[in-house]
């Protein structure tokens, strides 16, 4: 049985009862501006400018979707 988060349900019954259209969005991981210089992303990225030979990270058994927020945010208003 497939579990559907309580806000989802929630507000799934409320826009069918009141003829509204939902879209729900998952958002994976989401970077750009302002975010820490250690996390991965920028990490990679000062990496690159470095012109580092090898980049660690995880074990690479891990699947990860990134997505820069403002790519982010022209989808939604896209899709709104």
């Amino acid at each position: 049985m497939r579990r559907v988060p309580i806000l989802r349900q929630y507000s799934e019954s409320m826009c069918l009862a009141n003829n509204i259209d939902l879209i729900w969005l998952r958002l994976f991981y989401p970077y750009g501006i302002g975010q820490s210089s250690t996390s991965l992303i920028p990490s990679l990225e000062k990496a690159i400018i470095n012109s580092e030979p090898y980049f660690n990270i995880s074990s690479g058994d891990k699947v990860r979707d990134f997505i820069d927020v403002d790519k982010l945010a022209e989808f939604i208003l896209i899709i709104c």
